[in-house]
């Protein structure tokens, strides 16, 4: 079965997840800083952030864990060689 999504894609997916769980994060950090002045519309934001942030762990986990893992063949080159026997070898040519 062949993934309908590209590597570029998952990559960009996952980029975008990380980018808005950082920015939610970011966002309420900046609002609520300690030992400022804070105005009631920042806090309202932050706590509606903090408040969404749960939900919004869990969907990008889920979203991350939808990103199949890339197969990864570990071969030395006897068996390449056995699999692939119109390989060539490349010389560097003299040092």
């Amino acid at each position: 079965m062949k993934n309908k999504l590209g590597y570029k894609t998952a990559w960009f997916i996952l980029l975008f997840i990380a980018l808005t769980v950082f920015a939610v994060i970011a966002i309420s950090v900046w609002l609520i800083q300690p030992f400022a002045p804070q105005t009631e519309k920042g806090v309202q934001i932050s706590y509606l952030l903090k408040s969404w942030s749960p939900l919004l762990t869990i969907c990008a986990a889920l979203a991350v864990k939808q990103l199949k893992k890339i197969p990864i063949l570990k071969d030395f080159w006897f068996d390449w060689k056995i699999y692939h026997p119109e390989t060539q070898i490349y010389a560097l040519g003299a040092r």
